[in-house]
């Protein structure tokens, strides 16, 4: 993974494989808190819009070309 900071933003360069690690860790958020409640309380935003943002990262990775001997 690459980063540049710009402004109070940070623009990021992922590889396919790293972008599947970040999917992952969603889902196993998601499998950990069985409440809406206590989920919000441990990622800090509600469960449908980190569910939307897996759903573009899972878009974003079918889009990507393979690695070669990574996944």
């Amino acid at each position: 993974m690459d980063a540049e900071i710009v402004g109070s933003q940070a623009r990021l360069t992922l590889s396919r494989s790293e972008v599947l690690l970040l999917l992952n860790v969603i889902v196993l958020l998601d499998g950990h808190q069985r409440s809406d409640v206590a989920y919000q309380e441990q990622v800090g935003h509600p469960r449908e819009e980190v569910r939307q943002y897996a759903d573009q990262l899972a878009e974003l990775a079918r889009s990507m070309p393979r690695e070669q001997g990574r996944d």
